[in-house]
C-alpha cells in the first residue's frame, strides 16, 4: 500500500477541486447565472403573454355573440314599446329588459375581461424584446466566461493533472479505483484520512471496535461512518 503517494495523489486532486471551485464562484459565474434567470424569467412571462393574447382572440368571439344577442333584443324590445299603446300592454315586455339587463352585464364584464388581457398583451412585444436583449447578453457572458474557464483549465489544471497521471502510474489499479470510489461516495474532501487512537480524522467518530483490528500501515479500510479511506502510520 503506496499511501504516501495516494495522499500527495489526493493533494493534486484537491488543487484542482480548489481552482475549480475558484471558477464557479467568480464574477463571471455568477452573471451568467444571473443572466441565465433573466432569461427564463422572461421567457415565462413571454409564454404568459402568448397564453392571454390567444384567450383576446378567443374572448372576442365571445363579445361579438353577446354583442349581436344584445342588439337583437333591443331592436325586438323597441319594437315591441311601438306596439304598446296603454301601459297594462308593456308589462310583457319587462321580462325581455331584464333579458336585457342580463346581456348588459355580461358585456360589461367581457369588456373588464378584455381590457384586463389587452394590458397584459401589450407588454408581449416589450417581454419578446428584453428576452432578445438578454439571451445575447447571456450568450455574450457565457463566452466570456468559457474563455476564462478555459484559460484557467490549460494554464493551471492542466499541469496538476499531468502530475496525477505521474502519480497514477506509482497506483495500483485497485487503490485508484478505491479512491474513485471514495471520492464519488464522499461529499466533501478529504477522502483519505488518518485513523488516530481509535477515531476517523475525517468524521471524527469513534470507529475502533469496526477497524482497529483490521487497520494496518500495509492495509487501508474504508471508514464504516463516512466511507473515507482510513490509513494508519
Amino acid at each position: 500500500m503506496n499511501i504516501e503517494k495516494l495522499l500527495e495523489y489526493q493533494t493534486e486532486d484537491q488543487k484542482i477541486m480548489s481552482i475549480e471551485e475558484e471558477i464557479r464562484l467568480s464574477q463571471l459565474s455568477k452573471d451568467v447565472r444571473k443572466i441565465y434567470e433573466m432569461v427564463n424569467l422572461l421567457y415565462e412571462k413571454g409564454k404568459e403573454s402568448e397564453k392571454k393574447l390567444n384567450e383576446i382572440k378567443g374572448i372576442d368571439d365571445s363579445f361579438k355573440n353577446v354583442l349581436l344577442d344584445l342588439n337583437e333584443k333591443i331592436s325586438f324590445l323597441r319594437e315591441e314599446i311601438g306596439r304598446c299603446e296603454t301601459l297594462d300592454q308593456l308589462s310583457p315586455v319587462e321580462k325581455e329588459i331584464n333579458e336585457i339587463n342580463q346581456s348588459t352585464y355580461k358585456l360589461e364584464n367581457k369588456i373588464k375581461e378584455i381590457e384586463m388581457l389587452e394590458d397584459i398583451a401589450r407588454k408581449h412585444n416589450a417581454i419578446i424584446a428584453k428576452w432578445k436583449q438578454a439571451y445575447v447578453m447571456f450568450n455574450q457572458k457565457k463566452n466570456e466566461f468559457d474563455a476564462y474557464a478555459t484559460t484557467m483549465r490549460d494554464s493551471r489544471i492542466a499541469p496538476i493533472r499531468k502530475r496525477m497521471a505521474e502519480i497514477e502510474k506509482e497506483l495500483s489499479p485497485a487503490e485508484l479505483e478505491n479512491y474513485k470510489k471514495t471520492k464519488t461516495n464522499v461529499k466533501n474532501a478529504p477522502f483519505i484520512c488518518e485513523y488516530v487512537e481509535g477515531y476517523c480524522s475525517g468524521c471524527h467518530k469513534d470507529v475502533e471496535a469496526e477497524v482497529g483490528r483490521k487497520l494496518r500501515p500495509d492495509v487501508t479500510i474504508n471508514c464504516p461512518e463516512c466511507q473515507r479511506i482510513l490509513y494508519v502510520r
